[in-house]
C-alpha cells in the first residue's frame, strides 16, 4: 500500500488518521498533522485524500491532490504517510470504510481519527457516524474560533481549501497560505482558474 514491507504492517503502531479533499492542501493541514504529532506522540499519521467526496463536492483530479499532498506533507518525513488507498475503496469515499480497511491493514495497531474543531457539527453526518465515533478514538484539532475542546486553545488559523480556492481564482495572493512547492504546482499546471472550473 505505501511500499512498507509487510511484515511491517503488524508492528504495533499509533496511528492517526487525517482525512480530506485536499482541493488544495493548505498550510493548516499541515499545522494539524504537525500538532497532531507532538501533541499525542502518534508513530506516524496516515493522510487521506478523498477519491470521490461522499457530498459530492466537485474536486480536481486525484492525482493532482495526491500530488499536491504528497508535496505539502514532505517536510515532516516518516512521520506522514500519504495514502491513495480511496482509490481502490468503493465509492463514494467514507471515513468509516477507510478507517476499517486501514484496520485490517494494521491489526496490531492502534488507529485514532484526527478531525479539525470545525468538523466536530458536521461529524453527525458521516456515514455511520455512530460507529465510527464508538469503535476509533476520536482526537480534536483546535482552530480558532471554532469548537475549542476543553483545555485547549484556537492554535490553528480557520483556513479552508474554498477561501484558497477562491483566492486563485481571483488572482491574488495565496503564497502565505498555501507551501511553497504547492503553489508552484498549482501554477504549472493552471489549477484553480476559472478555465478549470
Amino acid at each position: 500500500m505505501s511500499g512498507v514491507p509487510s511484515e511491517a504492517y503488524r508492528i504495533p503502531r499509533r496511528i492517526g488518521f487525517f482525512g480530506g479533499s485536499f482541493n488544495p492542501p493548505h498550510i493548516a493541514h499541515v499545522l494539524a498533522v504537525h500538532y497532531a504529532l507532538l501533541r499525542w506522540q502518534f508513530d506516524f499519521v496516515a493522510v487521506v485524500p478523498t477519491f470521490h467526496h461522499p457530498f459530492d463536492k466537485e474536486l480536481v483530479d486525484f492525482a493532482h491532490r495526491l500530488r499536491m499532498t504528497r508535496i505539502a506533507f514532505e517536510l515532516l518525513g516518516d512521520n506522514v504517510h500519504v495514502l491513495s488507498v480511496e482509490q481502490e475503496l468503493p465509492h463514494p469515499s467514507y471515513t468509516w470504510q477507510t478507517m476499517q480497511h486501514l484496520r485490517q491493514c494494521y491489526p496490531e495497531s492502534e488507529l485514532a481519527l484526527l478531525i479539525g474543531s470545525d468538523i466536530l457539527e458536521e461529524l453527525p453526518r458521516w456515514h455511520n457516524a455512530e460507529s465510527l465515533q464508538r469503535e476509533f478514538p476520536i482526537y480534536v484539532i483546535p482552530r480558532i474560533g471554532q469548537n475549542i475542546p476543553p483545555g485547549a486553545f484556537g492554535l490553528l488559523p480557520a483556513l479552508s481549501s474554498s477561501q484558497v480556492r477562491e483566492l486563485l481564482r481571483k488572482g491574488e495572493d495565496v503564497s502565505g497560505l498555501v507551501p511553497a512547492r504547492v503553489l508552484g504546482y498549482i501554477r504549472e499546471y493552471e489549477l484553480y482558474t476559472n478555465s478549470h472550473e
